[in-house]
């Protein structure tokens, strides 16, 4: 084994971030694939949508108004992001369902009732729409579709303010 390289490995031997994208470079954003993109997407749409449907049933007023507007958008982004596949703009196939930790989530969530179910929702839409803007925000910038970059620019605005909503809540702990 060579001295002097770090863990004893040559540079042509470091683990790469993945398999088939090569090691991102300072400053220069990276974008998850659009099949990842959009599976992402759907499946946070997914979520808001039934969690929101729960917080209409379970939350406190002001729990259901926020819901009642996730829902609302989000109903939206999902129809809008069907119609690009559709139209054949994207190529990218639709989950049917849930992510294992949104399905956690939305398990954990069907579990609360009262102020204990509208803090946690409230908490989970601000650190899913955080994660979600990160996501929209790397795609627009360096997507590799051109029809879903600019989607994902124009929807970022949204996810910004439905954070922001969701931040904006006081809620007891």
């Amino acid at each position: 084994m060579p001295s002097g390289w770090p863990w004893g490995w040559r540079p042509s031997q470091w683990p790469s971030p993945s398999k088939t994208e090569p090691y991102p470079v300072a400053g220069v954003p990276t974008a998850p694939s659009t099949a990842t993109f959009v599976k992402d997407t759907a499946q946070t749409d997914m979520f808001e949508i039934q969690s929101g449907k729960l917080a209409g049933q379970r939350g406190n007023p002001a729990t259901r108004k926020l819901a009642t507007q996730l829902v609302k958008d989000h109903q939206k982004t999902t129809a809008e992001l069907k119609g690009l596949i559709a139209m054949g703009a994207v190529k990218a196939s639709l989950p049917k369902e849930l992510s294992t930790g949104e399905e956690l989530m939305l398990t954990k969530l069907t579990n609360l009732q009262g102020d204990q179910f509208s803090a946690t929702y409230v908490n989970d839409m601000e650190n899913v729409h955080t994660q979600a803007i990160s996501e929209f925000n790397s795609y627009a910038q360096a997507g590799d579709n051109s029809v879903l970059k600019e989607w994902a620019a124009r929807t970022l605005p949204t996810l910004k303010r439905h954070r922001d909503m969701a931040g904006a809540m006081d809620m007891p702990h």
